[in-house]
This record gives structure tokens, C-alpha cells and sequence, in this order.
């Protein structure tokens, strides 16, 4: 079993933020990361909102924050934390619990396929994962041609690219993609959810076609091609790729064995906090989730400062 001092699952803006700040302030500290260091940072075709920044591709702050951590000499363990499990030790240790003490927790990290890991403080920065619609099929490894990522989709041109969503993410996917491929946006009603900004953006791209009121009836993939069913029309519409952004929802490890304190958006447990779009998933932006970051990794100082 792995132990730190701290251990943050999740290597994307919030966690790595978090990891950075603890490091300055000479924590032992150990990410868990399941896929790559940035999280949905590369998903992001250009942030524009970074204060100092008028623009900046998200794939290069993903990379940048890869670099932090090496800087900053972080170890990073690739592996896909499901379960957090609290063993409540002897001892009597002070938190940050208004003021009250209570028993020292021990967590452990079930990793999947992989080695445990043990800390007395654990930050989860696992951002969200995409909602699948009903329609949607099981996916098929060998006639994979629907995603829920545009970045999944192999490096290809020319092809018909249809996207499911009418939000923000569906649209900054088809602005990402446009120049090589011809990009259909299909929504499901009149109205788009998506800022007037890129919707103004995608409206102007010759290479991107807006489909209101298409919402999708069936959803089957072949090995060359997918069809999408129109509910309004009953036509059928065939695309190379299809991806799917109809929104999302916390992605948690399933949390066992652990008094939740009620109330508190960035704490679950005594030194058990949640960060970033896992947090508050209305609010997804990569300066917030830096934003928690910082703000639990002082947290976490103070507490051993004051407590030793």
C-alpha cells in the first residue's frame, strides 16, 4: 500500500492547483491520475476567460500543468480510484471541524486493478463524466464510432463529424474540428444553450451546420459509419464520427464508511475534500477549479499549522 501526506485524486486544473500549492508549502504530496495530467483542459479548444490571457488553447495549459508537476518534482500515479473507505484510528487529532475535535480518520484509495494507497488527507479533483442518453449504444471496441470526446476521435480529415448538444461544449467541440471536417450540430429542440458568442462563431464557419429541432431517436454504429434516427422527421442521417455532449454529471468514487459533514460544498469528511466540477458541476470553468485548489491546499496548511 502507497501512503502520503496528501494525496489528490485527479490531475486536471483543480487538482493540480492544489498539488502545486501544498508542494510550495512542503507537503508530501501524491496525485492519482486515471487517464492524463490536464483533465478537461484538453477538451478545451481556446480559454479565453484566464485573467492575463486573451487566449490560450486548452491543450497547452494541459501541457504546461504536466510540466508543473515535473517541476515541481509531484510523483503522479496512473490509476482509477473507485472507492474511498475511512478506518477511524485511536487517537484524537484536531481538524478543521468548527472547532471540535474528533477521531483521527485514516483513507484508503481502491484503486482499479492496481495497488491501494493510505493518507489522513485526501482531495478528490475527478471532474465529471459525460450523461449518456438512452438512445445511446453500448460501445463497440471493434466499430467504435461513437464518443463522448472529441480528442477520442482518431486524427483524420474530411470526414462528417455529427454533434449531439446544443451547450457550450458542443459547440467549442465542433469550433475545435471544423477546419478539417465538415461538423453537423444536432439539437434536440429550437433552443441553443451555448453562449451567443460561440454561437456566433460556429453560425459563421462554412464548415459547421446548425440542425435545430433533431433530436436523436436511434443511435446505431457500424463499422465504417453511424446512423442517427430523427425523432421530428424519421430521416436517418449517416456521419463518420459521432460525438456526444449533451451534458454532465460529479464523477465520485463511491465513499464508504465515512461521517459526511452536511453543509459544506468543497468538505465532505474531516480531512476528506472534493474540488473542482466534481464540486459544484454548474460552475465549470477552469479558473474556479484552480480557484479550489488553492483555497483547500491553505485549508489544509492552516490546519497543520495551527495543529501540527
Amino acid at each position: 500500500m502507497k501512503e502520503a501526506e496528501v494525496i489528490i485524486v485527479g490531475a486536471g486544473p483543480a487538482g493540480v492547483a492544489c498539488a502545486v500549492q501544498l508542494k510550495r508549502t512542503s507537503f508530501d504530496v501524491l496525485v492519482i491520475e486515471k487517464r492524463r495530467v490536464g483533465g478537461r483542459a484538453w477538451q478545451a479548444g481556446a480559454v479565453e476567460n484566464l485573467a492575463g490571457w486573451t487566449s490560450l488553447p486548452g491543450e497547452q495549459i494541459a501541457a504546461q500543468m504536466n510540466d508543473q508537476l515535473a517541476h515541481w518534482k509531484i510523483p503522479v500515479e496512473f490509476a482509477e480510484v473507485t472507492k474511498v473507505t475511512g478506518d477511524r484510528g485511536t487517537g484524537i487529532l484536531p481538524v478543521e471541524n468548527h472547532g471540535r475535535d474528533v477521531r483521527a480518520t485514516r483513507y484508503i484509495l481502491h484503486a482499479e486493478d492496481g495497488p491501494a494507497f493510505e493518507s489522513k488527507v485526501v482531495v478528490i479533483a475527478t471532474g465529471v463524466t459525460p450523461k449518456v442518453p438512452e438512445v445511446a449504444p453500448p460501445l463497440d471496441p471493434d466499430a467504435r464510432r461513437v464518443y463522448y470526446n472529441v480528442l477520442d476521435i482518431p486524427y483524420c480529415e474530411n470526414k462528417r463529424i455529427g454533434i449531439i448538444g446544443s451547450g457550450d461544449v458542443a459547440f467549442d467541440y465542433a469550433l475545435s474540428v471544423c477546419d478539417r471536417h465538415n461538423v453537423t450540430i444536432l439539437v434536440r429542440s429550437e433552443r441553443l444553450s451555448a453562449i451567443p458568442l460561440l454561437i456566433e462563431r460556429a453560425e459563421s464557419k462554412p464548415g459547421i451546420e446548425i440542425l435545430r429541432n433533431h433530436a436523436s431517436n436511434r443511435i446505431e454504429p457500424f463499422a465504417e459509419k453511424v446512423e442517427v434516427e430523427i425523432a421530428q422527421t424519421g430521416k436517418t442521417l449517416t456521419f463518420d464520427y459521432l460525438v456526444i455532449a449533451i451534458g454532465s454529471e460529479a464523477s465520485l468514487p463511491l465513499i464508504e464508511g465515512i461521517d459526511r459533514i452536511p453543509g459544506d460544498e468543497l468538505r465532505l469528511a474531516p480531512s476528506l475534500y472534493v474540488i473542482g466540477d466534481a464540486a459544484h458541476i454548474g460552475f465549470r470553468q477552469i479558473s474556479i477549479a484552480m480557484g479550489d485548489g488553492l483555497r483547500v491546499a491553505m485549508t489544509i496548511t492552516e490546519n497543520r499549522t495551527r495543529h501540527g
